[in-house]
C-alpha cells in the first residue's frame, strides 16, 4: 500500500442562523422533547433535549456539505471532527452514520466540564445494518443522543478524508 495522504475537507461552521437551517430532532421514544436551533450567545448550533432517544439532523448545510465533500474525492473517509461544547449533559452523546445498507453508531467522548473541545469520531461502530461499513456509501451524519438530558453547542464539523486509499468498485 502506498502512503497515506490525509486532508481536512471543513464541512460547515456553525456560526449564523442559514448555517443552522434545517437542523432538528426526530424521536423513536422519550417525551419527543428535542429542539435544535442557532444561539446567537456563542455562534454555535444549540441541541438540547429532555428524556428523549432519537437524532438530531444538522441541517441542509451540513448535509449537503456532507454530500458535495464525499462527491469530490476519491478517497475513504476517516474521522469526523466536531468543535463543540457540552454545556451539560446526563447521557452519551453517538455520531449515528446513516448508509444505503442502514445505521452505524459510534460513540462521541464528551466532557461536560472540559468547555470547547475538539471530537474526534471515527465512522462505523455498532451496527443497524445488512452488511458491514462502507466509508464510501456515508449519505448523512446525525447526532443521537441516548436518552437522559443534554445541552452541547455544535461550533464546526470537517471530515478526515485518506486521499490515498483507493474507492471500493461499483458492485
Amino acid at each position: 500500500p502506498g502512503a497515506s495522504a490525509v486532508c481536512e475537507v471543513p464541512l460547515v461552521v456553525f456560526d449564523s442562523p442559514a448555517a443552522c437551517a434545517g437542523a432538528a430532532f426526530s424521536t423513536w421514544g422519550g417525551d419527543r422533547k428535542g429542539c435544535a436551533a442557532y444561539d446567537s450567545s456563542d455562534g454555535a448550533l444549540r441541541l438540547a433535549w429532555t428524556n428523549s432517544v432519537g437524532a438530531f439532523g444538522l441541517g441542509r448545510a451540513f448535509d449537503t456539505a456532507v454530500t458535495s465533500a464525499l462527491a469530490a474525492t476519491s478517497g475513504t473517509v476517516r474521522h469526523v471532527r466536531f468543535t463543540l461544547s457540552a454545556a451539560a449533559s446526563s447521557t452519551q452523546l453517538h455520531l449515528r452514520t446513516v448508509t444505503d445498507d442502514g445505521c452505524y453508531d459510534q460513540c462521541v467522548g464528551l466532557d461536560p466540564a472540559a468547555g470547547v473541545q475538539t471530537v474526534v469520531v471515527r465512522p462505523g461502530g455498532h451496527a443497524q445494518a445488512k452488511r458491514a461499513f462502507n466509508p464510501h456509501a456515508i449519505r448523512r451524519f446525525l447526532l443521537s443522543p441516548a436518552g437522559g438530558s443534554g445541552c452541547v453547542h455544535v461550533m464546526s464539523a470537517a471530515l478526515t478524508i485518506d486521499t490515498a486509499v483507493p474507492p471500493l468498485p461499483a458492485p
